[in-house]
């Protein structure tokens, strides 16, 4: 009798599959499924009722998130479990914008990954967005990073400086997070002129008179001086090497002595294969920016070529971390 084989191709199967319980996650946020449950479980032909959906396609959905560990089924019923009622369903930390992104924005980009990889280069249509998917990719972008945003405002203690300035911070909301715990800092936001005017108009009264925005073009024009923080969030991994390069030289430039440069993004271990979820980031990054994740070591090389001196790093929210260098 010939013995079992040693190797199976289980991983294999597991890896291709993976587009399959995404796509299922999605469409479950998309038609609401977290939120219909929020008040407690429901059976499928009353999930059907209440998303005025066929009860056959309910059933694939529900079913497959409870595969999924995003939902429980007990005696014909279907709960969320405790992170999607915290998460998805609109009533705690609000993650479903990301959701939408990651479906409407990302998940279509990765399509064309073969072609990026082909080409070295991104597609540059990615970011002519219209004015309902600016407005999707900016509140995905908050979700995503709200995690790191309050851990940046907690663990860094801006208490010890006067003045913030967030280069190419997108709407604000890193900003809107450090006003809450240090509501004394001086903050402005430094972006395109289309990107701040977006993030005027989602300004609260208190935030519009909290945060200055400034425009200009980081990649091109001289940064505004006299500010002792400069933070760069999730902005070096859209850049390729020279061009992060020459905005660690203008930033040093621009930065009074003592000033620190807070640079918080997916990095890299020095080998550059983990941590994994980083690594996946690099093929987000590919399909529509001019770069990739890297790794600490060189964000602290760029900075010692520029002129920065490497302080700390430290981790701030799940895959994502903190370097903090000083002039």
């Amino acid at each position: 009798m010939a013995s079992a084989p040693s190797v199976t191709p289980d991983a294999i199967f597991q890896l291709a599959q993976g587009f399959m319980a995404s796509k299922l996650f999605f469409t479950a946020g998309e038609i609401d499924l977290f939120a219909q449950l929020a008040d407690g479980p429901k059976s499928q032909a009353d999930l059907a009722v209440g998303l005025k959906l066929p009860v056959r396609s309910i059933g694939v959905v529900a079913n497959a998130m409870v595969a999924l560990g995003m939902l429980t089924f007990e005696n014909g019923r279907y709960g969320n479990t405790e992170v999607a009622q915290v998460f998805l369903t609109g009533r705690g930390h609000d993650m479903r914008p990301l959701v939408r992104f990651w479906n409407r924005l990302s998940y279509p980009s990765w399509n064309g990954l073969v072609e990026c990889v082909r080409k070295d280069g991104k597609r540059d249509a990615f970011f002519d967005f219209s004015p309902e998917d600016q407005a999707l990719f900016s509140a995905g972008v908050e979700a995503a990073s709200a995690g790191g945003a309050m851990a940046l405002a907690s663990s860094y203690d801006f208490s010890k400086r006067a003045r913030v300035l967030d280069i190419g911070g997108g709407t604000g909301s890193y900003l809107k997070f450090i006003h809450r715990v240090h509501p004394r800092v001086g903050l402005a936001l430094f972006e395109l002129p289309g990107t701040a005017a977006y993030a005027r108009s989602r300004f609260s009264p208190e935030d519009a008179a909290a945060i200055k925005t400034i425009e200009g073009d980081m990649l091109k024009d001289a940064l505004p001086g006299g500010y002792d923080v400069l933070l760069m969030a999730h902005l070096l991994h859209c850049c390729n090497v020279e061009e992060n390069l020459g905005l660690l030289k203008r930033a040093h430039s621009s930065a009074p002595p003592g000033a620190q440069l807070l640079a918080v993004d997916f990095f890299l271990d020095e080998t550059k294969t983990g941590p994994l979820p980083c690594a996946l980031m690099s093929g987000e990054f590919l399909t529509h920016t001019s770069g990739i994740s890297y790794s600490a070591a060189e964000v602290r090389e760029w900075g010692r070529e520029t002129g920065w001196r490497f302080v700390e790093q430290r981790p701030l929210a799940g895959p994502v971390s903190l370097l903090v260098l000083e002039k």
